[in-house]
């Protein structure tokens, strides 16, 4: 609270330095907090404001340096700030805007480069942005939209391959994207919706293992999938629902335990790969639909419709609850097709 050193709003994003003897901290209150990691005591915080150099948004993400001596953060003001690691001092901020080169929504995740030299950055203008991580100016940026390869929806997470030549991006659109990390050329992409074994939900998190060889990924779709990271093939996923051990809500973070040998399929005793929705016995009407959209009074018009655009129950439910600043509730594009299928049937006027 005020005048306690502390955050005064809630914390988005944590980070260790690489000695482990301090901890970053982002937060909504547009600042972020360098703290003691044995006492928990604060050490500086950055301005925020108009004129202070700092944030004047929501900070979402917070990242470590590979030495150390910097940090970096992301915001909701659409920029990303490169930070002195001791005073919190600014050191540089990346342009924002259309026509800047820089981000033109809101950035919600950040991290450098294994060698330090490179920041990525994953944004609601539906990029990823490639920064020199001395003077935060552009590299270059995915390309978006329908056919250009890269996303069509919200980035929302961004990490470096341990080698540092691979970048992997996830989003609202449902799938997670391998770039070359000098270029931002698309690799491959992982597959999405019901079938295909990748998500049907929007993609929150993305993690490299140690030596680099899988990713990981969680979603609101309540799972976390492990993926081929040369070609994102996805190799296994999390069960969910009750009584299945897995989640049973949306999963906002992944991430890789440091010992290699330790693969996460073995390791979480991942099952195989399988479709997961559940149809009504072939006799019975609808037999096409899952039991939930079957007792919804609706046409099978309106049903399959629902099922083309892979929208599960949890997220029709959550039609009725969106807050659109919660980030993570449901995304705007997913929100749009729902009033859209709803609209374009009298029959669906629920």
């Amino acid at each position: 609270g005020a005048g306690s050193g502390a955050h005064r709003a809630s914390v988005t994003s944590v980070a260790f330095s690489p000695d482990g003897s301090r901890i970053a901290t982002a937060s909504r209150d547009h600042t972020a907090i360098l703290w003691d990691a044995l006492t928990m005591k604060p050490i500086a915080q950055t301005p925020s404001g108009a004129g202070s150099g700092g944030h004047t948004g929501d900070v979402m993400s917070v990242a470590f340096s590979p030495d150390g001596s910097r940090i970096a953060t992301a915001s909701k003001d659409v920029t990303a700030i490169l930070w002195d690691a001791v005073a919190m001092k600014p050191i540089a901020q990346t342009p924002c805007g259309e026509g800047s080169g820089g981000h033109s929504g809101y950035v919600f995740s950040v991290a450098f480069s294994p060698d330090g030299s490179r920041i990525a950055t994953a944004s609601s203008d539906n990029t990823a942005i490639l920064w020199d991580a001395l003077t935060m100016k552009p590299i270059a940026q995915t390309p978006k939209g329908d056919g250009s390869g890269g996303h069509s929806d919200h980035v929302r997470s961004v990490a470096f391959s341990p080698d540092g030549s691979r970048i992997a991006t996830a989003s609202d659109d449902r799938t997670a994207i391998l770039w070359d990390a000098l270029t931002m050329k698309p690799i491959a992409q992982a597959p999405t919706g019901r079938g295909s074994g990748g998500h049907t939900g929007v993609v929150i998190s993305v993690a490299f293992s140690p030596d680099g060889s899988r990713i990981a990924t969680a979603s609101n779709d309540r799972t976390a999938i492990l993926w081929d990271a040369a070609t994102m093939e996805p190799i296994a996923h999390t069960p969910t629902g009750a009584g299945s051990g897995g989640h049973t809500h949306t999963v906002y973070k992944v991430a890789f335990s440091p010992n290699t040998s330790a693969h996460a399929s073995n390791a979480i005793q991942l099952p195989p790969l399988q479709p997961t929705v559940t149809s009504p016995p072939a006799s019975s009407p609808g037999a096409q639909f899952p039991s939930w959209l079957v007792a919804l009074p609706v046409s099978d018009e309106v049903r399959a419709r629902f099922v083309e655009e892979d929208i599960d129950e949890e997220t029709f439910q959550l039609l009725g609850e969106t807050d659109f600043r919660n980030d993570f509730k449901l995304s705007i594009g997913t929100a749009k097709k729902l009033v859209k299928i709803i609209a374009d049937n009298s029959q669906a006027a629920l």
